[in-house]
């Protein structure tokens, strides 16, 4: 009775580890890591990604009122043509 059991425990984990080897995260690659200890290291590789974007769509032409696809960026409380105020966006188009 005994092998029986353990051939059945050794057939679902040996099918598991078959299709999908089980490889561990390195310690400095963890999300929990880089969110606690590496805190300062994660906050200034966002900034240069963040200011490396804005300086490419500077380059590009962009401007504060426009996004990436050139449309017209709404924002709640504007004013427009000193008629209309921006409450909020409702949609697209």
């Amino acid at each position: 009775v005994q092998p029986a059991v353990e051939s059945a425990v050794g057939d679902s984990s040996a099918s598991a580890d078959s299709s999908k080897p089980f490889t561990q995260r390195r310690c400095q690659d963890r999300p929990l890591h880089k969110m606690s200890v590496d805190l300062i290291d994660t906050y200034k590789q966002i900034n240069k990604v963040y200011y490396e974007k804005k300086a490419r769509a500077q380059e590009k032409g962009l401007n504060s009122w426009d996004d990436e696809n050139y449309d017209y960026v709404i924002r709640p409380g504007e004013e427009i043509k000193g008629r209309w105020i921006v409450r909020e966006r409702i949609g697209k188009g």
